[in-house]
């Protein structure tokens, strides 16, 4: 990566961190949305960021026109990504997760879910809109059961948005 455009990203990244941002839209042509910086990325940075970002599959993928979800860490915070095409240019979405897991306490999980704490086998679907919660609360399950006793923890995902460190869990995080 250029080092200016490096700088730059990495600007915006830090700039999102400190305000404590959801997140961050990059389009060629537009303001920054939610960066109170004036400069506009134009098609060259947003091809050149998606080439530093994605891998060979991915980057034919969105060549041919699909929707990519990408995760990454920046300055330690972990970021999920979607890179996609709109009116003839990249555009990017960036949501900055938390820093760390939050307890199914702080997410104010129904008692239903800690319930099925104890479950030893079983299926769990985590359903709802974009920006509902899933991830998250899916998460702080997750880490609950890490926590309070010896399992296998195996997540399929794509992309691996928050990485467990292990607890009392045997962890295998694995990208589809």
């Amino acid at each position: 990566m250029a080092e200016s455009r490096q700088a730059v990203w990495d600007a915006i990244l830090m700039e999102a961190i400190e305000a404590c941002a959801n997140d961050i839209y990059l389009t060629a042509g537009q303001a920054v949305w939610l960066s109170r910086a004036e400069w506009r990325p134009d098609d060259a940075f947003m091809e050149s960021m998606a080439g530093d970002l994605l891998s060979d599959r991915q980057r034919e993928a969105l060549a041919c026109g699909e929707a990519i979800d990408f995760s990454l860490t920046h300055a330690g915070r972990r970021l999920r990504g979607n890179l996609y095409r709109q009116q003839a240019h990249l555009a990017m979405v960036l949501r900055l997760l938390p820093s760390s897991i939050p307890t199914l306490a702080a997410i104010h999980a129904p008692q239903a879910l800690q319930g099925l704490l104890e479950a030893r086998q079983g299926l769990v679907l985590v359903t709802g809109r974009t920006g509902s919660g899933k991830t998250t609360t899916m998460a702080s399950f997750l880490q609950a059961v890490n926590e309070s006793r010896a399992a296998h923890i195996l997540t399929l995902e794509d992309p691996v948005e928050y990485v467990f460190t292990p607890s009392r869990c045997f962890i295998s995080q694995r990208v589809l």
